[in-house]
């Protein structure tokens, strides 16, 4: 488990992960508080939080109509064009260098497998 699934908050994994990236600065898991990369960097954590992982908690409700997952999978795969089309541009979320941002992708998109949302598109 990553520290954001036992805190279960999108924005506060947002803050976790860059607390965790800046205790090793020397890993350039993020880059430097109040440089303009570290602002892409947020930019791209608080897109993952409030549109991906936030996307796709409700799914996790067992209880939730099928009506309604479909309407959160469609949303999650609109969501994922903005992704596919950034990364087609470069390696990694921010450039050419990975970050936390990647790390908190990977973690989030390995729940897509529970709910039948395919990365293949």
């Amino acid at each position: 488990m990553t520290p954001c699934s036992l805190e279960r908050r999108p924005s506060g994994c947002v803050a976790i992960v860059q607390y965790l990236a800046d205790l090793k600065p020397p890993a350039g898991l993020a880059p430097p508080p109040g440089s303009w990369q570290r602002v892409r960097l947020q930019e791209w954590l608080n897109f993952i939080g409030s549109e991906i992982h936030a996307g796709v908690a409700p799914l996790f409700n067992r209880t939730l109509p099928e009506a309604a997952t479909a309407i959160f999978r469609d949303k999650l795969r609109k969501r994922m064009t903005i992704v596919q089309h950034a990364l087609q541009q470069q390696d990694y979320l921010t450039g050419d260098q990975f970050t936390v941002a990647d790390a908190y992708l990977y973690t989030v998109l390995g729940w897509f497998a529970f709910f039948d949302i395919s990365l293949d598109n």
